[in-house]
């Protein structure tokens, strides 16, 4: 049995609030109705023992089921179906068992007066920063159909992004793992053979071959030693990357990485624009809108430059001013945000330098990703030359002999 706190009233306006224990909300009403009240807010109340609290393993959903989940209801919306009678249909479609059960909680809030807005705090760190900014925009407006479909919109372009950027790093890694894996089965395994050849002959060794012994003999003495610097280096760097000092540097070092900082740079524009360009569109005040923008951006660095920007903007200075100063953008941001602020079509101008930089960045992907390939072909490859003409150059060497 679960205890619910209940405010409701009469039709002579009386209102009545107190805790009722039962087995769900549904019975709750059931004993409001006997007594002639008609509910108002229904809550249930936490419990504190630890087993009834809800044990999150990843904190957000992916936003693949974001995305979807937003285009699905804001369609059911705009074919003129209450809310409520949306959100069952959702609940009773939804395959993500997470968001299933936050869609039914969501419902239960909802049929008992509580805003959608307020319904979703409750489970905000599930979502995206703007998700419940755009429904709080959305409700106030009634205009709750066309949040949805935005961010549905939004959601699956960042997603769609991301998913590039994801796919296109599988090839490189996976390269690097199987020449680190060949490299050290060479020196575990295959050198130390030749090692006790070359000792047997009794001649003098070329250095490369000399070089390539001595690594062979490091790692054959010290691979514990070696396997626990790599995991503590691992540790200490992800532990300072837990601590906001740390957080900052590292955040703004890959900003300024050749090549890579410019493509970040254009990756970070297009979800800064798009994000605000959303908001600002759906009656978000600016000022609101660049606090939720801030704090949806994956870069520290980046985000307090834009805090900084905002108390900027609060103090009277336009954005585009704000921006040039934050320097975090590319020049092109700043320029057509003056434009859009002249002509009044802020939004509009927005959003077509999120879809220039989109594309921009999908060109920039497809850049680095032909240049890395082959690069980190050479280096393999001469990794694994460095070897064989290490192990070769001796057996030469005794050919001459002989």
């Amino acid at each position: 049995m679960d205890k619910f706190k209940y405010k409701a009233s009469n039709s002579q306006g009386q209102i009545k609030e107190g805790i009722f224990e039962a087995s769900s909300i549904e019975d709750v009403r059931a004993m409001l109705r006997e007594q002639q009240f008609f509910p108002l807010e229904i809550v249930q109340q936490q419990k504190n023992s630890l087993a009834s609290k809800e044990i999150v393993i990843f904190s957000k959903l992916s936003l693949k089921v974001v995305y979807i989940f937003c285009e699905q209801f804001g369609a059911i919306l705009r074919s003129g179906v209450p809310m409520t009678r949306g959100l069952d249909m959702m609940v009773t479609q939804t395959e993500n068992k997470e968001l299933k059960k936050i869609l039914a909680d969501v419902n239960e809030k909802v049929r008992s007066g509580t805003s959608m807005a307020e319904s979703f705090k409750a489970h905000s760190k599930r979502f995206p920063a703007i998700f419940i900014s755009m429904i709080e925009a959305g409700e106030a407006s009634g205009t709750l159909d066309k949040s949805f479909r935005r961010m549905g919109e939004m959601f699956k372009k960042d997603s769609k992004q991301a998913g590039k950027i994801k796919g296109a790093m599988i090839y490189p890694i996976a390269l690097a793992i199987v020449c680190i894996v060949v490299i050290w089965y060479l020196l575990k395994e295959v050198v130390p053979s030749f090692q006790r050849m070359f000792e047997d002959a009794g001649q003098d060794l070329p250095g490369v071959t000399k070089a390539l012994i001595s690594m062979s003999d490091f790692v054959q003495k010290y691979t514990g030693l070696l396997i626990a610097g790599i995991v503590l280096i691992a540790i200490v760097f992800f532990m300072v990357l837990r601590t906001d000092n740390g957080r900052l540097g590292f955040d703004k070092f890959k900003t300024k990485i050749p090549l890579v900082g410019k493509l970040y740079a254009k990756i970070l524009a297009s979800r800064f624009t798009r994000t605000l360009s959303t908001l600002f569109a759906s009656g978000v005040s600016l000022t609101d809108s660049m606090d939720i923008t801030s704090h949806s951006m994956i870069n520290k660095f980046v985000e307090d430059q834009l805090t900084g920007a905002t108390s900027k903007i609060k103090q009277g200075v336009p954005l585009s001013e704000a921006l040039s100063t934050a320097a975090v953008f590319p020049i092109m941001v700043p320029q057509m945000v003056r434009v859009g602020e002249e002509s009044g079509t802020l939004d509009d101008l927005l959003s077509k330098v999120a879809e220039y930089y989109e594309e921009e960045s999908e060109q920039a992907i497809s850049q680095l990703m032909a240049m890395m390939e082959p690069l980190l072909i050479v280096v393999m490859g001469g990794m694994v030359l460095f070897v064989v003409l290490a192990i070769m150059m001796p057996m030469f060497n005794m050919g001459n002999l002989v």
